[in-house]
């Protein structure tokens, strides 16, 4: 595969592991061209493994190496990898110039030496982006994904009316409802005892039917498993 092929097809990956780790996705097109001899190794063509990544987290071996579906979730693997607390020092070099985040990557566990031609570490993956990756691309400098890119819903407070009798206390803050996934959290902001009382009321209610519910449902299942 040219420099200008390989380039082309595996930009969008690179930009994966960018939007991921804040690092410049044209490091990761020369660690993978340093990695894959340009997409000639087994690793790569047998096992779709772009970094030369080790069997992890349940990826099985192939040929010793992690082996992917596709070349998307070798990128995605990468990612994970590079956030399991060995490589801070790599991420911490995001927004950083190219060759600064070439020495950390060449410093840290993952190259133990690997990505040097005699010029220092990460030294390789810089002469393979002068030479070969820049002038088929303009990779930024780093690339900062945006906070939160997707926040749980927020539902607006449940506001209770404030009772007829008594004091100056404030009423009830609010009821602040958060989705995650299929799970819902409820965080209770109560100054006002009567409202309290009203909503202790209304959560055992709730929990009571969803024990119910809960029992039914494993009634169900017994009944489905063959004897």
């Amino acid at each position: 595969m040219t420099p200008a092929q390989f380039v082309n097809t595996f930009l969008p990956e690179a930009q994966i592991c960018a939007q991921g780790t804040g690092l410049n996705p044209c490091l990761f097109l020369a660690q993978w061209a340093d990695e894959t001899g340009w997409g000639v190794s087994s690793a790569f063509s047998n096992c779709r493994n772009l970094a030369g990544i080790n069997p992890f987290n349940g990826y099985p071996d192939c040929q010793g190496y992690a082996r992917f579906s596709s070349y998307t979730q070798s990128a995605q693997a990468e990612v994970e990898v590079l956030h399991n607390g060995l490589y801070d020092g790599v991420l911490a070099s995001a927004g950083q110039s190219f060759n600064s985040q070439a020495s950390a990557l060449g410093n840290s566990p993952w190259a133990t030496g690997k990505y040097n031609d005699g010029g220092g570490p990460g030294s390789s993956l810089i002469s393979i982006f002068n030479n070969d990756i820049s002038p088929y691309t303009s990779c930024p400098t780093g690339y900062q994904p945006p906070p939160n890119p997707n926040p749980p819903p927020v539902l607006p407070p449940i506001n209770y009316p404030k009772p007829s009798s008594g004091g100056n206390s404030a009423l009830l803050a609010g009821v602040l409802l958060i989705g995650a996934g299929t799970s819902i959290g409820a965080i209770v902001l109560v100054t006002q005892p009567q409202a309290a009382k009203q909503l202790r009321r209304e959560f055992k209610l709730l929990r009571r039917r969803g024990e119910r519910e809960l029992n039914r449902f494993g009634k169900d299942i017994a009944g489905a498993i063959p004897k």
